[in-house]
């Protein structure tokens, strides 16, 4: 009986997803795929044609420059042979009419594609796994390489089969409707059969490459379920010279892998390795402009994996002659092998993909492991991979987080994650190498098994080494586009990145094979395009006064996303500079068809200048570089160039009388004059006028220094002008510092001819230090200053929780004149929390622990003109010995000031007591039982029924007062330290 390795997969994802437990996490931008405005076209396969079980590339065909599609329908029952299979090439004229969202075509009727290939006999499964064009006979024209992994050729069930179809068998074919019957020898060229019963010859992919650097390509391809020898499902490996394929002339030739003349290198591993299975590949990888060979063995040692990296000088040599058999169980025949994290790990499940991950220009890996837990896809740069290349029979483990540089982690478990992987280009237009992947049994939506397809932008992954990206975490991942229906399997493999509308920007396209859209078992794919929109710029005077903004227009009518925002540069078009928003005409981005005006920087220096407009939408998918809209002008009589103030700003705790500091604009820049003003508009107020452009250039030039005001250049010796500064000092503050709340300082700066820039500056003086409420060790009770708490070995990793608070202070000050100012409150928040552990060892204390933890800032509850505040929860790191411990906590705001919350002191044991109370008593304010009587301070009224069934002397063991803390743990929310 031929074994179907497909089926034995869907069977355990299956099974997976029954026994599996599910979370839904959204992510950062979700789309049903059942949506049609979530998608341009859909392809519908015929009835139970399954297409996009495998296959789906995009090229250039029919040599007319646009990207074509090559789509397998491996279930296809043409010619009344039932699962004989097809595959169906879609040229680029027949959609590139189509516009909008929405549309659907069916290739039930043979005027939606140009040309249908069909299996030649029953069960065959043509086109499954793998299909093509390359150009393997080095004519400058597409061929076909194509697989039928099921085939039965010379009495060998399951042998399987790969097909050549040179471009001149089809070439000439025009219009749609033409068919090509696989089951005629003059229709292909060359027919590579497996050598045995149940190889499954084509079960994988192919790779066509120039290993010995001839200008010609090698074809590589594989049969996984091989046995070498006595070693059952070994896999094997084929590797054609170009020399050998050319011996093969005209059509119908049959190329039988039993006779071991018909190949140069046959490449075998151990027993159930599965070598080749779903992961092929071959690259430069050593940097020495020759491919290495990567092979995957994902089922090797009880599907732990292996990924094998073999050194172009290990084979070269080899390809001269035929029929020799290369064994990796031999460690001088590989350079590198990579090992799964662990047992079940099946590393290499899940394809191999090879691209510039890191933009520099050299090839990386990306390889998936898919069989246990979340399932993780790895990415090994080319410098971390060429730290192993020297000799042979290296081997890296990649449970090892230093032999990985990221490794992104699935959603959820038990879903097959990845299924495939691709990083077929850039997506959202930053010049960086972005990815797509699939997990096919995900369950998003409450839908069993509809799957779900990931794209992840380079720009949210870190690749230093040990970096792990969990996409559990949905910030992770840019977009997540789940699948229509139940068992719809979405993603299997028939996924990438694709150029298909030929606007220079990559598509998304996603197949089901299991779809029943159109009909049973139809299968679908998707196209996606990728924000395909225009920008028109405003024609401006070739002397543009850039007081006025510029305008234009964004259409984007066959988009499926909107526009979310228009951004421009001036003098620059660079991908990473700093963008500046425009601003829609309407108010907001939100539609396909959009106005704007761009706001041009204050003070644009005289002379010429080029503004660049980009747009994206809201996947932050940008408009690509060299699309770019821009428009060119001459200015003149300008405001002054940029400057900019240093100090002071943000948050003081000490510094009341403030020297202001600022950058001054170049020299070049035309500056007649700077003024410069503290707290303008209030009875109090600061001012100097006159303050010319430059000093003396010396190093420290005092231009004026009187009652009023001290005004100092510096820097000014050096060839480096943009570290020039000036200071001024308002000699007013000698008499009454500046008092608690919000101050601003301004800078305007004017032009020989009058043109000003004006530059304000907002601070915050907050000297009222931050404090605590509800501080208290969890699961024993509040603390108080001085107080000891006896602890068991229950708690001898003990938390402290309770809330920071830092209250909003403002100030007013009446002056001697009687005037009034007032200055708005403000409050620096809660920063961080240091956590001062000592033990007492005879008559002093020796340090345990000093630990100072960050609050972030997203977990900070801002009361307006109240407090800030945070709640929290630490967890000593490790356990702490018997003994008698003085704690320390100090909670510092964001402006520096500190507040030590009074020592308190426990006492560690590690016997456990029983602890007695009379009654039990409830804090009403803070919704916290504890075991005392309650003093006047605390508030406390006796603990209603309805919270506890039981009164009068009762005994409180451990348990209750950790369901009782759990419980408001839980309440403090996300801040937490463990």
């Amino acid at each position: 009986m031929v074994r179907h390795y497909k089926i034995i997969i869907f069977v355990w994802l299956v099974l997976l997803f029954v026994s599996g437990n599910r979370s839904k996490v959204l992510a950062s931008t979700n789309y049903l795929m059942s949506s049609p405005s979530n998608w341009n076209i859909r392809i519908d396969g015929k009835e139970n044609d399954c297409i996009g079980f495998d296959i789906i590339k995009e090229v250039d065909v029919n040599s007319d420059g646009l990207k074509d599609l090559i789509v397998s329908a491996d279930c296809a029952d043409n010619n009344s042979r039932t699962n004989s299979g097809s595959l169906y090439i879609i040229y680029n004229s027949l959609l590139n009419s189509l516009s909008g969202t929405g549309n659907v075509i069916d290739l039930a009727n043979s005027s939606n594609w140009n040309i249908r290939i069909d299996g030649s006999a029953t069960d065959e499964e043509f086109s499954g796994y793998f299909a093509d064009a390359v150009d393997l006979n080095n004519d400058g024209n597409k061929d076909l390489v194509l697989s039928a992994y099921k085939a039965d050729k010379n009495s060998r069930p399951g042998s399987g089969s790969i097909y050549v179809l040179y471009n001149s068998l089809f070439a000439g074919l025009t219009g749609t409707g033409n068919t090509i019957d696989l089951n005629t020898s003059t229709n292909y060229n060359l027919r590579f059969d497996g050598e045995a019963t149940s190889d499954l010859l084509g079960d994988s992919q192919f790779s066509v490459i120039d290993l010995d650097q001839n200008g010609n390509v090698e074809l590589i391809i594989t049969a996984p379920w091989h046995n070498y020898g006595a070693r059952a499902d070994s896999g094997a490996v084929y590797v054609f010279k170009d020399t050998l394929l050319a011996t093969f002339t005209g059509t119908g030739n049959n190329v039988d892998l039993a006779t071991s003349t018909n190949y140069n290198i046959k490449y075998v591993t151990g027993d159930s390795y599965f070598l080749g299975h779903v992961n092929l590949n071959a690259a430069d990888l050593n940097n020495d402009n020759k491919p290495e060979l990567i092979l995957g063995a994902p089922l090797a040692i009880s599907n732990t994996g292996y990924l094998y990296i073999v050194n172009n000088d290990l084979y070269n040599g080899l390809l001269s002659s035929t029929g020799n058999i290369v064994d990796l169980l031999t460690s001088t025949n590989y350079t590198i092998r990579y090992d799964g994290a662990a047992t079940g790990a099946a590393l290499g499940n899940g394809n191999i993909a090879i691209g510039d991950y890191n933009n520099d220009s050299k090839n990386d890996i990306i390889v998936g492991s898919s069989y246990t837990g979340n399932g993780a896809i790895y990415v090994l740069l080319n410098s971390l991979i060429n730290t192993n290349f020297s000799g042979t029979g290296n081997i890296v483990n990649m449970g090892t987080t230093t032999n990985f540089n990221l490794r992104i982690d699935g959603q959820v478990s038990g879903v097959t994650f990845p299924t495939f992987v691709s990083i077929n280009g850039d997506y959202n237009g930053d010049g960086k190498t972005d990815l797509i992947t699939s997990a096919v049994s995900s369950a998003f939506n409450s839908l069993n098994f509809s799957g779900a397809v990931y794209v992840v932008y380079n720009s949210m992954t870190d690749t230093s080494t040990g970096n792990i990206i969990p996409l559990s975490t949905s910030s992770n991942y840019a977009m997540r586009y789940d699948g229509a229906a139940a068992v719809d399997g979405l993603g299997y493999s028939g996924i990438g990145l694709i150029d298909y509308n030929n606007d220079g920007r990559r598509d998304v396209v996603i197949s089901t094979y299991l779809a029943d859209n159109t009909s049973v078992r139809s299968g679908s794919f998707w196209l996606i395009y990728n924000f395909p929109h225009t920008i028109t710029i405003n024609s401006v005077s070739s002397s543009f006064d850039p007081d006025n903004p510029i305008t234009g227009s964004v259409n984007a009518s066959n988009s499926s996303t909107a526009i979310s925002g228009v951004e421009y540069q001036v003098d620059t078009n660079s991908i990473t500079g700093t963008w500046t928003a425009c601003n829609a005409d309407d108010g907001s981005f939100n539609s396909t068809s959009e106005s704007f005006s761009c706001n041009l920087p204050v003070g644009l220096a005289d002379g010429s200048h080029t503004v660049y407009v980009r747009s994206y939408d809201a996947n932050s998918s940008y408009t690509n570089q060299s699309s770019y809209a821009s428009v060119s002008f001459t200015s003149e009589n300008i405001n002054p160039a940029d400057f900019s103030l240093v100090y002071p700003l943000g948050y003081l705790n000490s510094d009341t009388k403030p020297t202001l500091v600022y950058k001054k604009s170049s020299d070049a820049s035309g500056i007649g004059s700077y003024t410069v003003t503290l707290d303008t508009g209030r009875m109090r107020s600061f001012i100097q006028t006159g303050i010319p452009a430059s000093g003396d250039g010396s190093a420290s030039y005092v231009w004026r220094d009187n009652n009023d005001v001290n005004v100092k250049f510096l820097n000014e010796n050096t060839a480096d002008s943009t570290d020039d500064e000036i200071k001024v000092y308002f000699k007013g503050l000698n008499i009454q510092d500046l008092t608690e709340g919000k101050h601003s300082w301004n800078v305007l700066a004017y032009d020989t001819v009058g043109n000003s820039r004006s530059e304000t500056q907002d601070f915050y003086i907050d000297k009222t230090a931050p404090g605590f409420a509800n501080l208290a060790i969890a699961n024993v009770a509040y603390v108080k200053a001085g107080k000891t708490y006896r602890l068991t070995g229950a708690n001898k990793q003990f938390s402290i929780m309770g809330k920071a608070i830092d209250p909003y202070v403002g100030s007013q000050v009446t002056y001697s004149n009687g005037l009034t100012d007032t200055f708005e409150k403000t409050s620096s928040g809660p920063f961080s929390l240091i956590l001062d552990i000592k033990k007492q060892s005879l008559k002093s204390y020796v340090p345990v622990l000093n630990k100072e933890y960050i609050i972030p800032g997203g977990d900070i509850v801002d009361s307006i003109n109240i407090d800030k505040s945070a709640s929290f929860y630490i967890t000593i790191p490790s356990q702490l010995s018997p003994g008698f411990y003085r704690i320390s906590l100090s909670l510092k705001d964001g402006a520096g000031n500190i507040y030590t919350f009074p020592y308190f002191y426990i006492q560690l044991s590690y016997t456990s007591p029983r602890l007695t109370v009379n009654s039990v008593y409830y804090d009403t304010i803070n919704r916290l039982p504890y075991p005392r009587a309650p003093s006047a301070e605390d508030k406390g009224t006796s603990i209603p029924d309805s919270f506890l069934n039981y009164s009068g002397s009762t005994e409180v063991k451990t348990s209750f007062w950790s369901n009782i803390f759990n419980t408001f743990k839980k309440l403090c929310g996300r801040f937490s330290f463990f």
